[in-house]
């Protein structure tokens, strides 16, 4: 900062010729103040320094927040496309899956209705099986009565 310069001698004439001070009074008290204030005063030229510094950081404030918004926008716009990329990739992962347990399901019903086929072919060989078992044990039993039926008659007859 500048040093404030006053005049301290026509300080001390007002102070005397206007305010009623002694001149030693006066002497001292402007001494006093000029010590106390020496280089430590700021004037118009250093408030508009100031000001003008005030006005230069807040424009690169402004700057760099600017900067940091784009920066920001762009690093979002990065993440978001990112994000959509892996969803499209897990969504393709997600219908690979599903077509692939389609076709374990269609697979497993498919050998399913195999195996139940196989099932029911071994019931109905089963089934022919016992009608022709039955077919067999009805000849026999006839042939069997016919046989008794007949022994029975030559029995009677001989006795």
């Amino acid at each position: 900062m500048n040093a404030v310069q006053f005049d301290t001698l026509k300080l001390v004439q007002d102070l005397h010729d206007n305010a009623g001070m002694s001149q030693v009074h006066a002497d001292g008290m402007v001494r006093a103040f000029a010590a106390a204030f020496d280089g430590e005063v700021a004037t118009r030229a250093d408030i508009a320094d100031v000001r003008a510094e005030i006005r230069a950081l807040d424009a690169r404030i402004d700057k760099r927040f600017a900067e940091m918004e784009v920066s920001i926008d762009r690093r979002f716009a990065e993440m978001e496309a990112s994000v959509d990329a892996r969803f499209v990739e897990v969504r393709a992962e997600i219908k690979a899956l599903e077509a692939k347990m389609d076709r374990r399901f269609a697979e497993m019903e498919a050998s399913i209705d195999r195996r139940f086929a196989a099932v029911d072919l071994r019931f109905a060989k089963i089934e022919a099986d016992l009608v022709a078992l039955e077919h067999r044990m009805t000849i026999k039993l006839g042939g069997m009565m016919i046989v008794a039926v007949g022994a029975v008659a030559a029995l009677v007859k001989l006795l």
